[in-house]
């Protein structure tokens, strides 16, 4: 088994419109999840706005939430900040 150090996110989307990320960001915090603030970042010259969850100190954890959110979110996708 590979052990890889660092964090864990679980990225739910990335939107042109910074409204539909805070809706998003705000509706999984009303289905239990920690609060995730959209993060702007820069693709092509074009500003999108990310909504994570989570802080995860291992890939298991963070693939457990992906499991739960994938049927209702296809492109969700783990996210590792390593170290």
């Amino acid at each position: 088994m590979i052990n890889i150090a660092g964090t864990f996110h679980v990225q739910i989307g990335a939107f042109h419109c910074p409204n539909e990320a805070q809706q998003l960001a705000s509706s999984l915090v009303q289905q239990g999840y920690t609060k995730s603030n959209p993060t702007p970042i820069q693709r092509n010259g074009r500003s999108l706005w990310t909504v994570r969850v989570g802080s995860y100190p291992n890939i298991r954890q963070a693939r457990s939430v992906h499991s739960s959110l994938v049927d209702q979110h296809p492109e969700v996708k783990i996210k590792a900040v390593l170290k």
